[in-house]
């Protein structure tokens, strides 16, 4: 998988894409970012310490080991 085929992956499951080229969605009350470089991306959540927003990372991985499954999810992202 390559980058621009990622981002059109996500925007088709409504993640919009912020100033900085990284993807937010709110799911289930909480707010989730997938944010983009340019050879990894980094599944994230935002968690409140101690009175601020900090995200903090859920799973990740590089382009070339994600693919598409059979029920549209993405896989090869690891903790």
């Amino acid at each position: 998988m390559t980058l621009l085929e990622f981002k059109k992956w996500a925007k088709s499951r409504g993640w919009q894409e912020d100033n900085y080229g990284h993807l937010h969605k709110e799911i289930d009350g909480t707010k989730d970012r997938l944010r983009i470089g340019s050879i990894s991306v980094r599944y994230e959540r935002q968690i409140t310490i101690n009175g601020q927003n900090e995200w903090q990372r859920i799973a990740s991985g590089y382009y070339k080991s994600l693919s598409v499954a059979e029920d549209g999810r993405i896989k090869g992202l690891t903790k």
